[in-house]
């Protein structure tokens, strides 16, 4: 079986950030298994709250193509993470301006909807980096 068709079969389908990239089918998996083990595998962070700082980096990085993508997989968890409130929480119009927030502002995220609070900030700028490719 290649990487395309154990993409669909695990997904149900091949996300075009996948096949956009169909002569690099080595990338591709590599890829694919970095996405699995940062958004779908357990992980210090619940998968809403990844989901939810994917549409929000996204959306400040106007890239409505994965914005739309992770937004779909939010819906999910629809009623748990209050969007809007965190943009403005941050105003942030790009993503290095996450990255230049004191530890104790991040704090301020538990009254937003994270329901462990940030106790692993790794994992987070993990998360945030990954969608910033």
């Amino acid at each position: 079986m290649n990487v395309f068709e154990k993409i669909e079969k695990e997904r149900g389908m091949v996300a075009r950030i996948y096949s956009d990239f169909n002569e690099f089918p080595a990338s591709v998996k590599s890829h694919f298994e970095l996405n699995k083990s940062l958004m779908l595998n357990d992980g210090p962070l619940p998968r809403e709250e990844r989901e939810w700082l994917a549409v929000c980096v996204s959306d400040a990085n106007k890239n409505k193509y994965c914005a739309t993508h992770h937004k779909e997989a939010l819906d999910k968890y629809k009623g748990k993470m209050h969007i809007d409130q965190v943009k403005l929480f941050l105003s942030i119009e790009r993503y290095d301006q996450i990255l230049k927030m004191a530890t104790p502002r991040l704090q301020n995220f538990v009254e937003l909807g994270f329901q462990h609070g940030i106790t692993n900030l790794s994992e987070v700028w993990v998360t945030l980096r990954w969608f910033n490719f």
